[in-house]
């Protein structure tokens, strides 16, 4: 069984000794390497190596979220494990919505890759947040509503996705902030109708009306209701940045810069949808940058959905330049820069 899994990795370092090359490839072995990867980026936190990770007050958590994952509060290290396992089984979901999407046209795992990477990068939010949680049904809202191709019910697929979002606000609150990116994708990928804009408004209602109306019945509605308010209202700490972390932090944002500016030109010669997909993620990235630095009530725990549109772009750049050792080079100075913020929190 070892020799199996070890032989095809052996031959695709002896043939294509670069890092990037290994990761952007399709080779089924990539699959076993991304919850490697995840565990060599959580080791701090899954040993017990560092003071910066700590478990999320549970008064800082929806009711919901306490029903379902307030057990684990006796038992952190199980619910470290847990939010890696979200973590990479998250990072599958985005390899099929690439695979469904075609959001980059060549056939790689890379986007899970960078996923895990930038979903790992602040040490304080690797833990089973709420973020965390409700990123699955963000990702299942994008499969709802990032389709290109002229449907008949356009309607229901938007209703669905505000849905999805409506069930993902009851454990992380400040997810209707994503409504404004099903906004985006009824703009940029088709002509949108008024109904469909109401639809999503509806499908993000629906959840949250059954949810307050069940506290209701069960004479928990000022609990969660009080609950519900402190969490949208509740000022989040600010991470403390030392001096050498603004190395990692430079190179990353060269990186980036580098990564956009290049995928601004690339997009232009590539497919109608191709072009449309881009011009999404940047949308998104903008807009939950824009959140983490303007909204008083929000800050860094949105990591992991801003992971997402991260992946997506700097999988575009890593996987469709032709420029070998350039692109071999920005992603050796993207790994070790992320690792470096891990290791200097």
């Amino acid at each position: 069984m070892i020799r199996v899994i070890t032989v095809p990795i052996l031959d695709l370092i002896y043939k294509q000794p670069m890092i990037l090359k290994l990761f952007k490839s399709n080779h089924p072995v990539v699959i076993f390497l991304i919850p490697l990867l995840g565990i060599i980026l959580w080791i701090p936190t899954l040993f017990g190596l560092n003071t910066a990770t700590g478990s999320l007050p549970i008064y800082q958590t929806t009711l919901l979220y306490q029903w379902c994952f307030g057990f684990l509060v006796t038992m952190p290290k199980l619910a470290n494990w847990i939010a890696l396992l979200f973590l990479v089984v998250q990072s599958f979901i985005l390899i099929r919505l690439n695979f469904k999407f075609i959001f980059i046209e060549s056939k790689t795992y890379l986007p899970a890759v960078m996923f895990v990477l930038f979903g790992s990068i602040l040490l304080p939010y690797q833990q089973l947040h709420p973020a965390l949680v409700s990123n699955f049904f963000l990702l299942a809202a994008i499969d709802r509503s990032f389709v290109f191709d002229k449907e008949r019910n356009q309607i229901k697929r938007y209703y669905e996705s505000g849905f999805l979002l409506g069930l993902g606000a009851l454990f992380f609150p400040n997810l209707y902030l994503l409504l404004v990116l099903v906004g985006f994708a009824l703009v940029i990928l088709h002509n949108s109708t008024w109904r469909e804009w109401i639809g999503t408004l509806i499908g993000f209602a629906t959840p949250v009306i059954f949810y307050f109306a069940f506290l209701f019945l069960s004479d928990l509605y000022q609990k969660g209701y009080s609950n519900m308010m402190l969490l949208v209202t509740l000022p989040t700490p600010k991470l403390s940045i030392t001096y050498w972390m603004f190395i990692p932090m430079g190179l990353l944002t060269v990186t980036l810069a580098i990564s956009l500016l290049w995928g601004l030109q690339f997009v232009g010669i590539k497919k109608i949808s191709s072009r449309k997909y881009f011009t999404l993620f940047l949308w998104f990235f903008i807009l939950v940058v824009g959140t983490i630095l303007f909204h008083p009530f929000v800050g860094f725990e949105l990591i992991y959905l801003e992971a997402i549109p991260l992946a997506v772009l700097y999988s575009i750049f890593f996987a469709e330049s032709r420029s070998i050792w350039f692109v071999e080079l920005m992603f050796t100075f993207t790994l070790g820069s992320i690792l470096a913020t891990i290791w200097l929190f």
